[in-house]
């Protein structure tokens, strides 16, 4: 490699649309954008739980051509308005390094260097980290940082087969998880604070069951709350592990999944509006009326919730108040409109088709 073509690829490491390829990994970086990784719809590359990039079936070109790849087919190049320089005065298509998979921003180093000069980047503009930034002038993104070598996990509680995992703030799951969470509370009554994430893995069986249901193609992530036991503190203080109370619905989902049998066990005596189901939403302050306890310390009110992936197969979309699923669809769209729903919920009817991701502990005052 001469040093034009260093220097470029020193530069060009993050495409366009905002760090959503790391270049030199090969890695995507989907689940940094707020704005699809909460209520997205999801890779359909089997086992990825990345958000799908834009219109496209895939999160990135690296699940695209493996995916296509089985069937005997390819990738198409870079083309058209999704891959155009990101310098305002070229329409030129941008550079593709096909030897190593690499789509860059620009078309040329020549314009990169010209966009840079004109583009500064602001040094005030991300003050909620202390991790290195992307260096693509005018990204904010966090750089990609590799789980095997920097696990950022504080602690870990493990049972006969499952895990719960305490993020630090240095984790690369943690902020953007804390700003999905409270950019989609909606509320204006309350303001949540997050106070501390935890990373579930669900037992083997759990994952199976859920990956076998997952190929459905149409999955999203959604909140889901859920009551605990008047007994448990797990989340809210940081030396207690998941209880193993029946009645605590919270640390039976952890160690356990979904059971359908527990579905509305949670709600107040009221009939369950769209039937006997599994309820989640895109809304964590709705999510929030359906966790069952609070407890108080120095004056905030603690509480914990579930961020989870929700195979939804072919939804029933209605904005009725009550509704039936007609036996053809898997999943119910309960849409917000005035006189019905204030927020939207989705409901699954088959424990399978959900799995819960991480547990999300958090403040109100």
């Amino acid at each position: 490699m001469n040093e034009k073509e260093e220097g470029f690829n020193s530069l060009l490491s993050v495409n366009s649309f905002g760090s959503f390829w790391l270049m030199k990994s090969g890695v995507t970086l989907s689940f940094l954008f707020p704005n699809r990784a909460v209520g997205a719809k999801l890779c359909n590359f089997d086992g990825c739980s990345k958000s799908k990039y834009a219109a496209f079936d895939y999160c990135g070109r690296t699940h695209a051509e493996e995916a296509l790849k089985k069937n005997g087919k390819q990738v198409k190049l870079p083309s058209g308005p999704c891959y155009k320089c990101k310098l305002d005065s070229c329409s030129a298509v941008v550079f593709y390094d096909q030897a190593l998979g690499r789509v860059h921003d620009f078309c040329s180093f020549t314009h990169a260097q010209k966009y840079k000069a004109l583009n500064p980047p602001n040094p005030n503009a991300l003050n909620a980290t202390s991790l290195p930034v992307c260096s693509l002038p005018g990204c904010i993104t966090k750089v990609y940082v590799d789980e095997s070598t920097e696990p950022h996990m504080d602690r870990v509680f493990k049972g006969d087969s499952w895990e719960l995992g305490l993020l630090t703030r240095k984790h690369r799951e943690y902020l953007p998880l804390a700003q999905y969470f409270t950019s989609n509370w909606l509320k204006t009554d309350s303001t949540p604070t997050v106070e501390r994430i935890y990373k579930i893995t669900p037992p083997t069986a759990v994952q199976e069951a859920y990956r076998s249901k997952s190929i459905t193609n149409n999955r999203m992530k959604l909140f889901h709350g859920s009551k605990m036991s008047e007994t448990c503190s797990f989340g809210i203080k940081l030396n207690k592990a998941p209880c193993t109370l029946d009645d605590c619905s919270m640390c039976q989902i952890a160690k356990h999944g979904f059971k359908l049998a527990k579905a509305g066990s949670n709600r107040y005596p009221i009939n369950l509006r769209y039937g006997f189901g599994l309820y989640f939403s895109p809304c964590s302050g709705k999510s929030n009326d359906y966790v069952g306890k609070d407890e108080n310390h120095s004056g905030k009110v603690f509480r914990v919730m579930y961020v989870c992936e929700v195979a939804l197969g072919n939804v029933y979309e209605t904005t009725k108040l009550f509704d039936e699923k007609p036996t053809e669809y898997d999943s119910v769209h309960g849409k917000a409109s005035p006189g019905a729903l204030n927020y939207d919920e989705y409901v699954v009817y088959d424990e399978k088709c959900a799995i819960p991701t991480h547990a999300i502990v958090y403040s109100l005052r």
